[in-house]
């Protein structure tokens, strides 16, 4: 067998181990859908960020989490589990290769993805009112630039997981901190000027920002506030077209960044087989 037909054996593999596995398909697809649901009620008459509806903005953040743990939480903690179980190490010994294996568990992500995104986007628009993505390419590419930092992002964080019954806890540490500071439940604008240039620092903040972009069509990166006679005013610009990715240029710049990290952290530090005790 070739390659691209050992990657799709191994695709077919990874999702039926997904979908099978009724715990794991409840939190790594199920938490961002019910995230919307009960947070988008409680966020139904919050403030506007600027001149959107909280609710829009809070929905579109949402993809922004349903990546993450597609990607990033769930390949970290499925990998670790599967190196203590010395699956890896028995991969590793098949034809099937490292090549086959990592396509098929990211392609399998990129499926999960997908179906999230679809189901965010059918909720946000039905239940808040939210409108279709406005500039489809644009919120594409966010979508696909994320999967790509996040999903390898996983590969790297999973190497430094000493066994398998601690990687929940050293995954949802990142996952639960990043959610809360990148602008998912609060106005990045209005957070406390430390926790902003913290958040900066990672790449779920920028991607929030490129999604939000292209399905909401507004630049939150480039914000403007000031103070008018009746209260504070913030000023988002609108984008069209290919401006809704050239106007984030520094936050695509900056998930580049964490690729060519992740990657080279992957490369040096990811094992096949559980350390010696």
């Amino acid at each position: 067998m070739n390659g691209s037909a050992l990657t799709l054996a191994q695709l077919r593999l990874e999702q039926r181990t997904f979908w099978r596995n009724r715990e794991a398909a409840a939190f790594f697809f199920a938490l961002p859908i019910v995230l919307l649901l009960l947070f988008g009620a409680l966020f139904r008459g919050a403030e506007a960020v600027g001149g959107v509806p909280f609710k829009h903005y809070f929905a579109s953040g949402v993809i922004g989490i349903a990546i993450m743990s597609a990607t990033f939480t769930s390949l970290a903690i499925v990998l670790a589990v599967q190196r203590d179980r010395l699956l890896l190490k028995r991969f590793r010994g098949t034809p099937l290769g490292a090549g086959p294996l990592f396509g098929a568990k990211v392609l399998s992500a990129v499926i999960v993805v997908c179906v999230q995104v679809v189901i965010i986007v059918a909720i946000a628009r039905v239940e808040f009112g939210t409108p279709l993505p406005r500039d489809p390419i644009a919120f594409a590419a966010a979508v696909l630039a994320g999967i790509a930092v996040l999903a390898m992002g996983g590969v790297a964080i999973s190497a430094i997981i000493p066994n398998g019954d601690s990687a929940p806890a050293i995954v949802n540490l990142p996952y639960l901190a990043l959610m809360f500071i990148s602008g998912l439940f609060f106005n990045f604008a209005r957070q406390p000027r430390w926790l902003q240039v913290v958040a900066n620092l990672f790449p779920l903040r920028w991607l929030l920002d490129a999604i939000r972009a292209g399905y909401l069509g507004r630049d939150f990166f480039h914000t403007r506030s000031f103070v008018a006679p009746g209260g504070r005013v913030e000023v988002v610009p609108a984008v069209h077209g290919v401006h809704g990715v050239t106007a984030l240029g520094v936050g695509y710049g900056v998930l580049a960044a964490w690729v060519i990290l992740f990657t080279l952290m992957a490369l040096r530090r990811f094992r096949w087989e559980p350390r010696a005790t």
